[in-house]
């Protein structure tokens, strides 16, 4: 999810039981809720996006895995197929949901399910729960029923507007607790700032608070892999264009362009193809090809 990564983290962390609730539904009796932490082997890094539920009435608990999308992308149930297979083998009562923040520009309609099928027939259906935040959540209703959890999303949800992130801004002031209120309140400045971003709302948070943040530090901390990994794609792209160029000098004209367009993982690809075909035509075929499709977001390596 890149930069909203560390929000998210900081959502499920500070506020479980809003989430719990709306994974659920606003009737359901929770016992208790938990976020789990980083140390579930069969997790690894997205641990952090599981919450442990215990119902009322209920002797075994529930579990929810929670993938927060900035936007749709084609990989996306596939991905949460990958996972929830994962997380069954320790908990069987496992449920998955998306949360997806943005509408995309070209990558489809949400769905909720994963299938596969073999010679025309299926083999595998999996259903999740999709969750949109520009469809499903509305910005003054949180307002009014003061979901403290969920005020940090306001900026991506229905009917949100510049004055909708003031009014969150000072609901989230009077919470109690000084470090919740802290990171909730630098959460919702950070994604009004992708929203809106001549407020400036940032600014609205002291220096102290930055400092003391734990949001605050993981949100530089992916800033600063961002930029790394935007400079490694520059010298990629630079590179395979001097290369297609050079070989290819009549059809590299038609080439070159799409590089610029190309995610990491299309960019990999190409390197392999240029680096292990011989035959010009073949390699300017695969290239129109794998440069057409995008593909889902890794390094080059």
């Amino acid at each position: 999810m890149g930069e909203l990564d560390p929000i998210a983290k900081t959502l499920l962390r500070e506020a479980p039981a809003d989430f719990a609730r709306l994974a659920l539904g606003r009737d359901v009796r929770i016992r208790a809720v938990q976020s789990v932490a980083g140390d579930l082997q069969t997790l690894k890094r997205r641990a952090d996006r599981l919450l442990r539920i215990e119902l009322e009435g209920e002797a075994e608990p529930y579990w929810v895995h929670y993938e927060v999308q900035a936007s749709w992308k084609a990989d996306v149930p596939r991905r949460v197929f990958d996972y929830w297979s994962l997380i069954s083998r320790q908990f069987q009562r496992t449920k998955s949901v998306v949360l997806c923040l943005q509408q995309g520009n070209k990558q489809g309609t949400p769905r909720d399910h994963y299938e596969v099928s073999v010679l025309g027939r299926r083999v595998l259906r999996f259903d999740f729960e999709v969750l949109c935040a520009w469809r499903d959540l509305d910005a003054n209703q949180i307002l009014e029923e003061g979901v403290i959890g969920l005020i940090p999303l306001l900026p991506f949800c229905a009917g949100c507007r510049e004055e909708s992130v003031e009014r969150g801004l000072r609901a989230l002031a009077r919470v109690v607790s000084e470090g919740r209120k802290r990171e909730l309140r630098i959460a919702l400045a950070a994604s009004a700032n992708r929203v809106f971003p001549d407020g400036n709302w940032l600014a609205k948070i002291t220096k102290e608070e930055l400092m003391e943040s734990t949001t605050w530090r993981d949100l530089m901390a992916e800033a600063t892999e961002k930029a790394k990994a935007e400079g490694e794609l520059a010298g990629w792209r630079s590179a395979l264009t001097s290369q297609i160029a050079e070989r290819l000098p009549a059809e590299g004209l038609s080439i070159v362009p799409l590089l610029e367009l190309a995610d990491p993982e299309s960019l990999r690809q190409a390197a392999r193809l240029v680096a292990q075909l011989r035959s010009d035509a073949e390699l300017v075929a695969a290239l129109r090809e794998v440069l057409g499709k995008p593909q889902a977001e890794h390094p080059p390596s």
